[in-house]
């Protein structure tokens, strides 16, 4: 698998929309937190891997309505058609967050990362997430 580079934060926090949510009041009070974090939950869904070519399920040119749900719905169809998607910028920050604090985890400072995922497109596992910090 051919990965980007990793993109700054303020990519990938604008690319996800998470500039929009009251949390985080600016890109540097996001990062602060993400970077002193000692546990990070990451939850997405399908809005990761629209960026990879994987559409939405809803609206106008949702995934289900641009190609045959039957044929799409497995992850053998995924496996038998990687051209379709690739992990993106998003999938390879949260991976760099969760290889950060696997490692500060390995020298017992208290850190954890664990990723709640709605996404059977397999780009997570793909990007080289853990399994066992992935949940389905």
């Amino acid at each position: 698998m051919a990965t980007k580079s990793v993109p700054d934060y303020s990519e990938v926090v604008s690319a996800t929309g998470f500039l929009s949510q009251r949390a985080s009041r600016s890109l540097s009070t996001f990062h602060d937190h993400l970077i002193t974090a000692h546990r990070i939950l990451a939850l997405f869904g399908a809005g990761l891997s629209a960026f990879s070519g994987i559409g939405t399920y809803r609206g106008p040119g949702g995934h289900w309505c641009a190609h045959d749900a039957a044929q799409l719905s497995t992850s053998a169809a995924f496996s038998e058609n990687p051209a379709l998607a690739e992990p993106n910028a998003a999938h390879v920050a949260l991976l760099k967050e969760e290889k950060l604090k696997q490692k500060k985890r390995d020298k017992d400072e208290g850190e954890e990362f664990l990723a709640l995922t709605m996404n059977v497109d397999d780009l997570s596992q793909r990007a080289g997430h853990r399994v066992d910090k992935l949940w389905h």
